[in-house]
């Protein structure tokens, strides 16, 4: 099977507590995390994608928050599986929901990931 490195964010996400996907859920908890793959090359045997990661929260001090959260987490430490490094890192910035007016962060994270594993 082929690696994912949208999967593993999602993944290392999760374990850091968060209701991570890629998309909205339908009926939408309190809190969640969602991760788009936005571009990225293949260079050789590795990916460089380029992720948007969006933190939802009933305030936008806490989506904030979690956006910190997941930022410090991806300069200092550990890496999703098959990722070597994030880097770069822009953000948080806040990302109003059009629809909803939910609170929303967002940040960028570039990333240099393995191909397979």
């Amino acid at each position: 099977m082929a690696y994912s490195a949208l999967e593993s964010v999602i993944v290392w996400l999760s374990a850091q507590g968060y209701r991570a996907s890629t998309v909205v859920p339908a009926e939408a908890p309190a809190e969640f995390v969602t991760v788009e793959r936005t571009g990225g090359m293949v260079d050789g045997k590795v990916d460089h994608p380029t992720f948007a990661i969006r933190t939802w929260a009933g305030t936008y001090a806490r989506a904030e928050e979690m956006a910190l959260e997941i930022r410090n987490a991806a300069a200092l430490g550990r890496k999703p599986t098959g990722i070597h490094a994030f880097t770069g890192i822009t953000g948080p910035y806040p990302i109003p929901d059009e629809f909803t007016g939910t609170p929303c962060q967002q940040l960028v994270l570039d990333a240099s990931a393995q191909l397979a594993i």
